[in-house]
This record gives C-alpha cells, sequence and structure tokens, in this order.
C-alpha cells in the first residue's frame, strides 16, 4: 500500500532510492529471520533474487498451535463436513468424516506423493512497470494445490471420475469430498454447456471483445464508382473490396463536418459583435456583417461509427498518393487511396490529415499485416481521422482500371475519376443479437477503463454464475422463488455493466440454467461438444451427454428480455444495507437502510440504526413500518421486539435493514429477538457495516447478509408455491465447494468476486511466476487446508484500492488495514483468528492463510498431512 501510494506521488527515481531504503525495514520486521530454508527451491530462490521485501516476510519459520481449542475444533468439524457431506439440515456436527478421511489416508496419502502444492508469487509490471526493478516490489500471491497444467483451464477434481472405485487412484485430492464434487462437476458441465448454446452470452462475447480488443466498428465492404463530370454521372463497379477499421473508426470526436451557417448580426457602440456559431467553432466568415446578416463557416466534431462513416464515404473523390514522400499537395474532402511506402502506417495517417483528406486507405501488400492502431492513437501528435486498411492488389486493378477508360475516353484525371459509391457494415459476429451494439460497447468500455467491470471466457463465467448462487439462500424457498433467486444471482455479473440495457441471460438461457438445477424438467436431451475455451488453452474437446441445450429461436435475437421471465402473481421484495465502511463499486452507498415492494423503493425515512418494514405475503401490502435508534437502549430493544414484532402474525414477511454503525453495541435483547425471526448470522456481524434480514415468521429465512453493501431480493410467499425438490437444493448446498476443487486458487481483486479461479493467471504471467513455498503434502491436505476457509474468504471484502494512494480518495485506515492484511508476518501471527473469519482481505492473505492452514492445521487433523513424515516427496510415509 506505501509503496503504491509512493509511485503515484513521487518521482519513479525518488521511489526506486526509498524502496532500496525500506529492505533493512522490511527485514527487520522479521525478527525470526534465519537465512535456511524447507526447501532446495526456496534457498535457490534466496541467493537468485537477493531480498525481496514481500518475500523475506514469509513466515516461514512459524510455529502453529500444536492443539486446537473446543470452538476451534468446532469449526474445524463443520467446515470439513460442509464438502464430505452436502446436508440439507445443516447439523454438521454430526456428519462423521474423520474415519473416512483415515480408510483415504491410507489408501492414498502414505504412498509417495506426485504432485505437491505450491504458494507462488509473480512480478506485475502491469503495475508498476517493466524494468531491473520490477520483482523487489510486491508481488501478487496465488494458491496452487496442483501446480501442473494438465487439466488448463479445468481442473483435475473437474475431470475425475467420481463414478470409479472409491479405492481407484487419486493422485490429485479429489475423491474424498465426491459427495460435493460430483454433483458440483455435473452442475459446472452443464453451465458451460448452457453458456455455450446461449445467444444472449455470444452478444455479450461480441460487446467484450470490441470493448477490449478493438472497436464496435470491424470492416466494411465498399463499391467504387466511376464519375464522369461531363455528365454527372456516377456508374458503380460490380465488384466490392473488403476493408478493415482502425480502432479508433468509432470515438466520439473523429469527423470534422464543416458547412456555412447564416447567423444575425449587429454593431453595438461601433463594434462589431463577436460572431459565434450557433453549433461547433467558427473557423472563417464566409461574408461579414451586412444587413443584419453573416454567413460563418463552421465545424463540429461528429462521432465515428458504421453509420457516420456510410454517409462520409458517399460520394467522395479517390486520390491515390505516395504519402511517404509527397512534401506539398491539397486532398481537401477528398478519400487518400496510401500507395505503400518507407514509412509508417501512423505517418501515412498524419500526412493525409495534414493535406486535409476526408479518409485514407492504407493499402496493404500481400503477406503484410493489416493496420489497426489503438484507439488513443494520435498520429503526429494530433486527432486521427477515419482510417483503414486495403488490399493492395486491389486497389492496382482498379486504378489501371480507371487509366483505362480515360484513355478510352480521352478525359483528364479532372474529368474521370473514381469515387467511393457504398459502404456496407460487416459488424461483428453475433453482435446483431445485441439491440444499440455500438453504445454497448462504449458502455463496457467505459465501465472498464474505471475497474468495474472485467471480461471473462464462458468457463469463468461459469464459476462466477455457480458462485454467485451459492450464496444466495435457496433452502427456504419453494420452487418458483428458487428460480427467481438464481435469475437474480446469475445476472449479478462483472460482464453486465449497470448502466446497459442489454439482458446477457435471456429466456432460453435462465431456463436451461433451472435444468442445471433440477428446478425445470430438460426440454430435449442433446449431444453437445464441450471445448473447454480450446483455442485458447490447447486444451482437447469433450462430449457431454444428456445435457438439455434448447435450441434459440431466431425471432427471439436482439429482443430485450425482462428480469425473471417467468410469469408470477408473487411481488419482489428487496433490502439493501449499507454501513459506515465503503464498498468498492459503492463508495457512495454508504450508511443507507433501503426497502422495495414490486421494484418500488418505499417511503420510509431509515435513520440511524435498525429499520424494519413487516409485509402480508397473500395481500402483498405493508402491514408496517418503522425506525428504531440507538439511542435510549433498553427502550430500543423493547419497544422493538417486545411490541412491535410480538404484535406481528404467523407467517408475515419481515424486513430487517441496518445503516450506520451496525449491529455492534446493541442489546442483547435485539439479537435475541432476531434469531427468533430466524436469524442465524446476526451475532457475526461487523462494526460499522450492514446486515439485512427478510424472513417469514415461523416459518423460515429467505435471506440474511452482513456486509459492507448487501442486497438481497426474494419473491413473497403469495401462494402456494410446490417445494424445491431437494435433488436441486442438494446440488445448491454441494456447489459451494466449487472454489475447493480448483486447482489454482485466488483473491484477483476488484471487481471480480473475492475468490477466482487462478487457472489463467498462470497462464498469462508463467513469465513471471515464482515458488515462494513448497507445501509437501498430498493434494487432499491442500484441498481441507483451503476448505476451513474459502467461503468466510469469498465474502471478506477487498480493501479500496482507491484508498491506498495519496489523493483526495485516501483513507488511513484502509491503507493500514490494506498493509497489514498484506504483511504475511501479521497474518500468520492471527492464524485461527484472522484466517478463520476474515473481515478483509488480499491476494497475500489468501495465499499465506491457505499455506499455513495446511501446513500446521491439517497434520492436526489428520497426521499424514505432517511434512516431516516424508524426508523427500517421493517416499511413502513408513512410520505409521
Amino acid at each position: 500500500a506505501i509503496l503504491r501510494a509512493l509511485l503515484q506521488s513521487c518521482p519513479m527515481a525518488q521511489c526506486y532510492a526509498l524502496l532500496l531504503c525500506m529492505f533493512p525495514l522490511a527485514r527487520s520486521m522479521r525478527t525470526d529471520f534465519k537465512p535456511e530454508a524447507a526447501s532446495l527451491s526456496q534457498v535457490e530462490l534466496q541467493s537468485k533474487d537477493g531480498i525481496l521485501p514481500d518475500e523475506q516476510m514469509y513466515p516461514r519459520n512459524f510455529r502453529g498451535p500444536t492443539k486446537l481449542t473446543d470452538s476451534e475444533e468446532h469449526l474445524v468439524q463443520d467446515r470439513i463436513a460442509r464438502c464430505y457431506e452436502p446436508r440439507l439440515d445443516g447439523r454438521y456436527d454430526e456428519v462423521n468424516w474423520k474415519n473416512p478421511l483415515k480408510q483415504y489416508m491410507e489408501a492414498q496419502v502414505s504412498k509417495g506423493l506426485r504432485k505437491v502444492s505450491r504458494a507462488v508469487i509473480y512480478d506485475m509490471p502491469n503495475v508498476w512497470g517493466k524494468h531491473a526493478l520490477t520483482k523487489y516490489f510486491p508481488h501478487h500471491w496465488m494458491s496452487a494445490i496442483i501446480p501442473d497444467f494438465e487439466k488448463a483451464m479445468s481442473s483435475h477434481c473437474l475431470e475425475f471420475d467420481y463414478t470409479a472405485n472409491e479405492t481407484a487412484d487419486d493422485p490429485a485430492g479429489c475423491s474424498f469430498f465426491r459427495n460435493s464434487f460430483h454433483p458440483t462437476q455435473e452442475l459446472t458441465r452443464c453451465v458451460k454447456a448452457v453458456l455455450r448454446n446461449s445467444i444472449s452470452w455470444k452478444g455479450r462475447q461480441a460487446v467484450m471483445t470490441a470493448a477490449t480488443t478493438g472497436s464496435s466498428v470491424s470492416g466494411a465492404e465498399l463499391k467504387l464508382a466511376i464519375f464522369r463530370r461531363a455528365n454527372g454521372t456516377a456508374k458503380p463497379l460490380k465488384s466490392s473490396f473488403k476493408a478493415r477499421h482502425a480502432k479508433w473508426n468509432d470515438i466520439d470526436d473523429l469527423i470534422a463536418e464543416r458547412f456555412n451557417e447564416t447567423v444575425e448580426c449587429g454593431y453595438k457602440r461601433l463594434l462589431q459583435q463577436q460572431l459565434k456559431c450557433q453549433e461547433g467553432w467558427l473557423v472563417s466568415i464566409v461574408q461579414p456583417c451586412a444587413e443584419g446578416k453573416a454567413i460563418l463557416e463552421c465545424e463540429v466534431q461528429r462521432p465515428g461509427g458504421d453509420g457516420a462513416l456510410a454517409k462520409l464515404l458517399s460520394g467522395k473523390a479517390i486520390l491515390s498518393l505516395q504519402l511517404c514522400e509527397l512534401s506539398a499537395a491539397s486532398a481537401a474532402g477528398k478519400v487518400l487511396f496510401a500507395e505503400p511506402g518507407n514509412c509508417s502506417a501512423e505517418e501515412q495517417v498524419a500526412k493525409a490529415a495534414e493535406l486535409g483528406a476526408a479518409a485514407v486507405f492504407l493499402r496493404t501488400k500481400a503477406g503484410e499485416r493489416y493496420f489497426s492502431g489503438e484507439r488513443k492513437d494520435t498520429p503526429g501528435g494530433k486527432k486521427p481521422i477515419p482510417a483503414f486498411a486495403m488490399d493492395n492488389g486491389y486497389a492496382l486493378r482498379m486504378l489501371n482500371y480507371l487509366e483505362s477508360v480515360q484513355e478510352k475516353e480521352g478525359g483528364a484525371d479532372s474529368d474521370i475519376y473514381l469515387q467511393t459509391y457504398s459502404y456496407e457494415a460487416m459488424p461483428p459476429k453475433f453482435s446483431e443479437v445485441v439491440p444499440n451494439f455500438a453504445e454497448e460497447v462504449k458502455i463496457f468500455r467505459s465501465a472498464l477503463e474505471q475497474s468495474l467491470l472485467s471480461p471473462l471466457l464462458s468457463t469463468q463465467r461459469a464459476y462466477e454464475i455457480i458462485n454467485a448462487i451459492a450464496k444466495e439462500n435457496l433452502g427456504a424457498h419453494g420452487k418458483r422463488s428458487a428460480k427467481f433467486m438464481i435469475a437474480s444471482a446469475a445476472r449479478k455479473s462483472t460482464t453486465q455493466p449497470a448502466d446497459s440495457n442489454y439482458d446477457q441471460v435471456d429466456a432460453e438461457t435462465e431456463e436451461a440454467l433451472f435444468q442445471c438445477y433440477k428446478l425445470s424438467d430438460p426440454i430435449t436431451t442433446t449431444t453437445t461438444i464441450i471445448a473447454e475455451d480450446a483455442a485458447s488453452t490447447g486444451g482437447s474437446a469433450q462430449v457431454e451427454d444428456g445435457l438439455s441445450t434448447p435450441s434459440q429461436p431466431e425471432s427471439m435475437l436482439g429482443l430485450p428480455r425482462p428480469f425473471f421471465s417467468q410469469s408470477s402473481p408473487c411481488k419482489a421484495v428487496r433490502v439493501v444495507s449499507a454501513g459506515l465502511k465503503k464498498e468498492i463499486g459503492h463508495e457512495k452507498e454508504t450508511d443507507r437502510a433501503d426497502f422495495f415492494l414490486d421494484g418500488q423503493r418505499l417511503d420510509l425515512e431509515a435513520e440511524y440504526g435498525v429499520s424494519m418494514v413487516a409485509i402480508n405475503p397473500i395481500t402483498q401490502k405493508v402491514l408496517t413500518r418503522g425506525t428504531y435508534d440507538m439511542a435510549g437502549q433498553d427502550h430500543f430493544g423493547k419497544k422493538m421486539f417486545d411490541d412491535d414484532l410480538a404484535a406481528l402474525t404467523h407467517g408475515t414477511v419481515l424486513l430487517v435493514a441496518v445503516r450506520g454503525a451496525g449491529l455492534q453495541g446493541f442489546p442483547e435483547e435485539v439479537f435475541s429477538a432476531l434469531k427468533k425471526a430466524g436469524a442465524n448470522i446476526a451475532d457475526q456481524a461487523r462494526d460499522r457495516e450492514g446486515y439485512l434480514l427478510i424472513s417469514q415468521l415461523g416459518i423460515a429465512a429467505l435471506a440474511e447478509k452482513a456486509g459492507r453493501w448487501v442486497d438481497a431480493e426474494v419473491l413473497l410467499p403469495c401462494e402456494a408455491d410446490e417445494a424445491a425438490n431437494e435433488d436441486a437444493l442438494l446440488i445448491h448446498e454441494a456447489s459451494k465447494c466449487l472454489p475447493v476443487m480448483w486447482d489454482k486458487v485466488e483473491i484477483g481483486g476488484p471487481p471480480l468476486q473475492q475468490v477466482t479461479d487462478a487457472s489463467g493467471s498462470f497462464q498469462q504471467k508463467h513469465d513471471h511466476v515464482r515458488v515462494i513455498d513448497d507445501l509437501l503434502v498430498h493434494p487432499i491436505c491442500s484441498r481441507m487446508g483451503l476448505a476451513l476457509n474459502v467461503q468466510q474468504m469469498s465474502k471478506a471484502s477487498y480493501p479500496n484500492p482507491d484508498q491506498w494512494a495519496i489523493s483526495s480518495k485516501f483513507n488511513a485506515p484502509t491503507a493500514w488495514d490494506a498493509m497489514m492484511k498484506g504483511n504475511p508476518q501479521w497474518v500468520a501471527k492471527n492464524l485461527m483468528d484472522f484466517c478463520m473469519n476474515p473481515d478483509t482481505a488480499v491476494c497475500t492473505s489468501f495465499t499465506v492463510c491457505w499455506a499455513m492452514l495446511t501446513r500446521h492445521i491439517t497434520k492436526l487433523i489428520h497426521p499424514f498431512c505432517d511434512e516431516k513424515l516424508r524426508a523427500f516427496p517421493e517416499m511413502p510415509i513408513i512410520d505409521q
């Protein structure tokens, strides 16, 4: 945090000097530092790279607890049991997993290891710059349960055969958790198949591709014509040619348009009034003020895009020039065909702009790369003009044909010449699915530049959907309400801009997702080819049978979809709660408690404290509403819970939201009453954070969340609803263990979900990856270490990076919190308190927690997870 703030506020040379001075400080923080390491690779690392601050602070010699307390034993029992045997009653204290674990260890772990885990880091030249000192700056940290690339971008446990005998070879540590891993594997495959067959998702992919790698315009097909000045006719040529856009061809101020404008004028005190264009700016005065009027030449900048370019390239004269060798010429308003030369494409565009050309086509020789440029390019230091790349062979044929016509008819160049005739856009594939595609690209790009979004591959999007749905409480709902929760969660995506009008989950995709969760019967049974992002990862295609992949009717393409497409007589209720601490992406939404019924915000002056709304689920009308402040705690607790809450009848839907300082410090009767109303985590709500509860009194809690900014939306149980089947609820419960199945895991930082699959980071950053710690244990131990806190880590907040920098947004408590959570020594010293229940977390704290839990806690779960039982990884455990 300190280094980032310094880099944004001082010259680089000074920062480097200060950084070098910090090395002794970083080392002094290691009071127990010793040069020896736990493995040969670590010794090589230190001798090769010298002193690297965050690596030197890694707690290699930390001594973990030798025994767990009763409360810690209870946490371990509960969290391992959740992935060993998913249950609907939540009674994980009754699950017996220790005897099966003993059998698994004897069958699989006692043998020599074929795979070991590693904590790894990689340099971040994209953050600190690419230079000799990059590796000395803070690194990104990742947990590699299995560091190899055999299953990239998938994982060993997502491809393991769980139908095989329990004694089947399992070097990746998957089969012990088969009760949760197997249904999650099937769910993941199904969701991936849904996305690959989803027209709406393909539309979103087209938007993301255009926003990240190019522009909303990709190519165009143009026709030329022979223009004869004598009769003023243009005869179009039969053939057409394709041109590729420069990436700046859709920017907002691409096209300069000049026109004459008549304005009123006069004299004041013998001085002519200043003449101004009503639109744009003044270029010249065509006719001075006379008889109260003047004629001005004005200019405006119009946005690019296919429509504007089609208008611009209509009937424009074409001039072929060698721009690289041209010293002076006039091409005002013309379209230039730039002959290949010895200067760069950028120089040719700059020269064309200097000559006043309306647009320029760069003629590209066979075998050469087509020019595309970048959106932010300024050729020659000036704003670019519309630019295209075209085949030089076609240009030569057209120019030769023009010469033959001129020779035949005896016309001069000025009498017979080529001109542009028609422009037909060649939009990106699937862009036709997205209404207002160009506008959606701009919306996505804008959000991307503000770090509010991140493009995802289909595999990553599938993980995102499953993890988002896993955080919702489906168990308390009927089938219709459970579908509503799934539809709502599936739309909460880092690929969906808040102000986008395009719903990337259409009705067919939504229905297919319900089928994945066994909430709908399959419409059809097909064979779907799943290519696990094979084009980008080198993976092989797999055939999945029996997955429902309903076709997308063409009549549905491009139509905006309503939220939760299935009609329901029941209205939705939504609650938003935020404390005083800021959440990334919701910085302006602190200290609030809002209630919505059927999309309409309820009129309630939610003051500092707790607000409550009661709704009759049958009539779907508000019964009562009120706000209860902290002032006078005795009266507060008695009034809210002894009077108001007691007056509500069985089955009433209760909405509760906290704002401001949060629940901490409230009288005990508040928590007792909330618990009676169905709350389970009210006592876990943190200081100055939000908390919400949606509960049907005497029946179940429909939604309950705690955090800096939390949001929940459910359907009112207005009528009898078919119960969600048990298979669906078990799939949902099992899916909470999806991150434990991954081979590589990280906290990638905003705007991504807090805990994400890291296989993509490994592939992209392999040149900079280094091992910081070898965990010489079987992967089942590493997966148990992950299971101990991954769900808690996924709910922890990420300290807002904007508040680390020295700026108007700088916040000292946030910067200090980030520095502590990024300090491996601090994380290790708070192993059980912080790692098992984190409030905030960064990549360092996640990886260090995982490594320390794996090394020091899993051996207390089973001794075969003790690294000391082997002289080297390939040796079996002999001393039982």
